[in-house]
């Protein structure tokens, strides 16, 4: 009775405070989205292309937990998007619960490991929602829709570094 945990998320809320670097998340959330402000379809084909790709979503990540998908078109200026909360559940455990919430141990037995990508390692999560965003890619190609891969910044502005983004938020202050 000593080791029964009453209240899970306040273990991981604890877990975190004790040794921060390990950076516990109870949640996670994915926004996506079908098109962009000046160019989308229209509210219903983006609702139907959104629930097709939840279901899909959900029938290829059975580790993945989705208790909550919003679908929106309500901001004037912005285009028709889902917020998807999900959380991660190990289910091959050695020790402890038989249900773990492990978004490393999860995207693992789903086949997510680490790999070296032209010279830089990618992240499990990273894979998982490079392939999620896929997945919509390729639901929005059977719809007949038109995909640019080549995601384009409308300021054209480059990445920067930590120390060039420091740099510049002093500059403007």
């Amino acid at each position: 009775s000593d080791r029964l945990i009453i209240d899970y998320l306040a273990k991981v809320r604890d877990e975190h405070k004790r040794s921060p670097s390990k950076k516990p998340h109870a949640s996670y959330e994915m926004i996506l989205e079908v098109g962009n402000r000046e160019h989308h379809p229209s509210v219903e084909q983006s609702e139907k292309i959104m629930k097709e790709w939840l279901d899909e979503f959900q029938n290829r990540n059975p580790n993945v937990v989705v208790f909550g998908a919003y679908f929106h078109a309500d901001e004037p200026e912005g285009a028709p998007h889902m917020h998807v909360d999900y959380y991660f559940v190990k289910r091959e455990n050695k020790r402890g619960l038989s249900l773990q919430v492990s978004q490393n141990g999860a995207l693992n037995e789903h086949g997510y490991l680490p790999i070296k990508e032209n010279g830089k390692m990618v992240t499990p999560q990273t894979q998982f929602v490079r392939d999620s965003r896929e997945l919509l890619r390729d639901i929005s190609k059977e719809k007949g829709l038109y995909v640019d891969l080549e995601a384009k910044s409308s300021q054209g502005q480059k990445h920067l570094s930590t120390a060039e983004f420091k740099q510049t938020t002093k500059l403007k202050e």
